[in-house]
């Protein structure tokens, strides 16, 4: 499980396009500002440079 730092996340409902890091998106966690976490399933976005995730 990874553990991500993230500064704006993009919340993503469709099936994986082309441009993203991975093949598929990984369950991992989030460290909040409030230091909780927040579960989901990530994936780096190339082209936009920016995390993806869904719940």
């Amino acid at each position: 499980m990874a553990i991500l730092a993230l500064g704006s996340i993009t919340l993503i409902n469709a099936q994986q396009p082309a441009g993203y890091f991975f093949k598929e998106f990984t369950p991992g966690k989030v460290l909040l500002k409030n230091k909780q976490f927040a579960k989901g399933k990530f994936n780096y976005d190339c082209i936009n440079k920016e995390m993806a995730f869904f719940e």
